[in-house]
């Protein structure tokens, strides 16, 4: 009984190592369902995504020049090729934990000159120095009975997934941060065009001013004034000119070129028009699945949660089945003869049993990591809601202020067709057209800030839904180009 009992060992051994490889300590990863509204509350109840515009949203804008400035970032930001390369690192790594599971296999050389002591147990008769041939290789596997390794793989599959999902955030921003830079820049140039006519309306006042002073008609009071008006007219246009190079500079460096490379480009290109209508949330459930950002963050807690197993798991014993075959001899004549061979094989089984708590330490960091990535999930989800709601927000009040700007500059246009009018008729001097002109301009002015406002509130909330990344109708396309390089 007992020659059987041994007999049935090798094989109970083998079948309690297949039943424990299928054993991953640690906790297994769900994805958190944080409490959010039905719908957001800036936005109507059924409000449904147009996922084909949001994909390409600029298009909207009805700017060839924004387009196309934003298609060659999304191809040459050097940003994006950062992030494209942290995907390929993080694919790497994703094959170096999937390694683990393999048996590995070292072959090994040596020749050396050697010296036994003279001294040492079990020393020779006779002590002599001589040469050493080892040819050889050895080999060991680790049967993953606690899940240690494949904890490890799920980690780097979350780590992947989250580092493809960034990858998709930067095109995300780089969207948003190039149309913002444009519309900075076209806002800039039509405020120095609108500086460029205050300056000579100016100019006007102050010229008719001294010749009144001269002729006695007014004191010399108005005519300091009114140069005073026009010295500080002029100095408002190279702000404005220098706002268009940094703009011009920034947009640059956004598609990799050169600082100064886009400026005879831009100065030729008109200023956003035209009204797309407005803009479509959908419910803050979307965003879950269409925030980049939302993506990797969950993606960080799974692989969070992933590292806690591996750091359970080295609680645990280890097994692993190692094989050694080499030559050895003191001579390379004989060194491949079958009496030079050497080997051992067998099983190995490591328990940890005293690290100074270096391994609960480590548990305990895991989980306390978990926990953050947690919190972190939790805040960027609400972050998102959040962007959304201030967007729609700021779309609707933008949109209001820029009418209602439309509309004080349709009446001041009509003051000044009035004073131009009452001029020709002789009923008020030049000094009353300049006037309404000044105010016109300013009105004008007054317009191109609210018209930028109203492009800025829309970029923003096309950048709080995620838009930008990813087109509807190629999805796979778009995951293969980006994470499947």
């Amino acid at each position: 009984m007992k020659r059987t009992s041994r007999g049935r060992s090798p094989t109970r051994l083998a079948a309690l190592t297949l039943v424990l490889a299928g054993c991953a300590v640690g906790p297994d990863h769900t994805t958190p369902e944080p409490a959010l509204p039905a719908q957001f509350a800036a936005a109507p109840p059924a409000n449904a995504v147009d996922e084909t515009q949001l994909a390409q949203w600029w298009r909207t804008f009805d700017d060839p020049l924004l387009c196309s400035l934003i298609d060659r970032a999304l191809g040459t930001n050097l940003e994006l090729r950062e992030a494209l390369a942290r995907i390929d690192a993080a694919r790497a790594l994703r094959g170096q934990a999937a390694a683990a599971r393999l048996p590995r296999a070292d072959a090994a050389g040596s020749a050396r000159r050697q010296r036994l002591s003279e001294n040492a147990l079990f020393a020779p008769p006779v002590v002599q120095t001589r040469p050493v041939y080892e040819l050889g290789f050895d080999s060991s596997w680790e049967l993953d009975l606690f899940g240690r390794v494949q904890r490890g793989i799920d980690a780097a599959d979350a780590e992947l997934a989250r580092q493809q999902a960034l990858g998709h955030d930067v095109r995300v921003r780089l969207a948003a941060e190039v149309a913002r830079t444009y519309v900075e820049h076209r806002t800039a140039a039509a405020r120095a065009r609108l500086a460029a006519t205050a300056t000579e309306l100016a100019a006007t006042e102050a010229e008719l001013s001294r010749s009144r002073a001269t002729a006695g008609v007014t004191a010399a009071f108005d005519a300091d004034r009114a140069e005073a008006r026009h010295a500080s007219a002029a100095a408002v246009g190279p702000e404005f000119e220098s706002a268009m190079q940094d703009a011009a500079h920034r947009l640059a460096v956004l598609l990799g070129l050169p600082p100064a490379a886009l400026h005879d480009e831009l100065r030729a290109a008109p200023s956003p028009h035209g009204d797309p209508g407005p803009i479509a949330v959908g419910v803050p459930a979307e965003l879950l699945r269409r925030r980049p950002d939302v993506a990797a963050a969950e993606r960080d807690l799974a692989a969070h949660t992933a590292r806690i197993g591996v750091a359970t798991a080295e609680l645990y014993p280890s097994l692993s089945l190692t094989g050694q075959f080499a030559f050895s001899s003191t001579s390379t004549g004989n060194l491949l003869d079958a009496s030079s061979r050497t080997f051992a094989f067998g099983p190995a089984m490591q328990l940890p049993l005293f690290r100074g708590g270096a391994l609960r330490a480590r548990l305990a960091a895991a989980e306390a990591e978990c926990r953050a990535a947690l919190a972190r999930y939790e805040h960027t989800v609400l972050q998102a809601c959040a962007e959304v709601e201030s967007g729609a927000v700021a779309v609707a009040s933008t949109h209001e202020q820029q009418r209602r700007r439309a509309t004080a500059v349709a009446a001041q246009r009509r003051c000044v067709e009035q004073a131009r009018a009452l001029h020709a008729q002789g009923v008020v001097d030049f000094g009353d057209v300049l006037d309404a002109e000044r105010l016109l301009t300013q009105e004008l002015d007054a317009a191109a800030l609210a018209e930028a406002a109203r492009w800025q509130a829309r970029i923003a909330l096309f950048k709080a839904l995620g838009g930008g990344w990813q087109s509807v109708h190629e999805a796979s396309a778009g995951d293969a180009a980006l994470a499947g390089r």
